[in-house]
């Protein structure tokens, strides 16, 4: 289910967000997408178990903890998407 969830995601972002990018065959295009997303969603657990475990506050409204872990996913996937999988060759 993940990679039919990548694929929609990525078919997405070639077709409305980013444009498809350079000439390349979009198999490599879309390897690279679910290299990066996965990368994101390792920063995105690991951001969120650091705040838990760093802040109390966090640990009490875990919320807190999903919502840094989200924001600092978001901003990774999308400048490794535009820089590193939608770039032009």
């Amino acid at each position: 289910m993940h990679l039919v969830a990548a694929t929609a995601t990525w078919g997405l972002n070639r077709r409305f967000t980013f444009g498809p990018g350079g000439a390349e065959q979009w198999q490599h295009q879309w390897a690279r997408y679910v290299i990066v997303n996965a990368v994101g969603a390792g920063i995105n657990y690991g951001t969120y178990a650091a705040c838990v475990w760093s802040f109390a506050l966090v640990r009490q409204y875990l919320i807190l903890g999903v919502a840094v872990g989200s924001i600092a996913a978001l901003v990774f996937n999308f400048t490794a998407s535009r820089h590193l999988v939608f770039r032009e060759r």
